[in-house]
C-alpha cells in the first residue's frame, strides 16, 4: 500500500507518491477519471514528499530554496497550489 500524503483537492480521494509525480487514486476512469497531479519536479528543484504533502493541506508552502532558473541561477520561492477552474497547478511566490 503505498503512502498517502493527503486528501484529493479535486475529488477528495487519496493522493499518494507514484514513480515519477503524486496523484490521486482514483485516475482511473471506473474510480473517477480524476486528473490531480503533483510533480516531483518543478524548476530544477525536487519536490520531496512532506512538500506535497504541505501543499495538499495548506494550498501553499514556506519559502524553499534550490530552484533553477532557465539561465541557470539558483533562487527561492515559495510554491502555490492554484485552481484555474479545470484544473490544478504549482506557481511561485516570490514575496512574502
Amino acid at each position: 500500500m503505498k503512502h498517502v500524503l493527503g486528501k484529493c483537492p479535486q475529488c477528495a480521494g487519496q493522493v499518494v507518491e507514484f514513480r515519477n509525480f503524486y496523484g490521486c487514486t482514483n485516475w482511473r476512469k471506473p474510480d473517477g477519471a480524476c486528473p490531480f497531479t503533483l510533480p516531483k519536479t518543478f524548476a530544477g528543484r525536487e519536490i520531496p514528499a512532506h512538500v506535497a504533502a504541505d501543499l495538499i493541506k495548506n494550498r501553499c508552502t514556506k519559502r524553499l530554496s534550490g530552484f533553477v532558473s532557465q539561465a541557470g541561477n539558483n533562487f527561492e520561492a515559495k510554491l502555490e497550489l492554484q485552481f484555474n477552474g479545470s484544473l490544478w497547478r504549482l506557481k511561485m511566490q516570490f514575496t512574502g
